[in-house]
């Protein structure tokens, strides 16, 4: 098992962020492409939110977690 301990060691530097999604239900049908922004509040955090509009009309908003 000499290759499994290998991947092992170079998956011990893997990371991640928690983030919370936002479902919102539009008043029309939009166009379907995705919003990929970056905002910075007035005290310093850098937020990425994301965006993707849906067939039915709602808009999946995702990555709302601070670095």
């Amino acid at each position: 098992m000499v290759f499994k301990e290998k991947i092992s060691h170079q998956l011990d530097v893997i990371g991640g962020v928690k983030a919370h999604s936002i479902i919102f239900k539009g008043n029309q049908p939009t166009e379907p492409y995705a919003f990929f922004l970056a905002y910075q509040s007035k005290d310093g955090k850098v937020l990425d939110p994301e965006i993707y509009p849906r067939p039915s009309m709602f808009f999946f908003l995702t990555n709302l977690s601070i670095k």
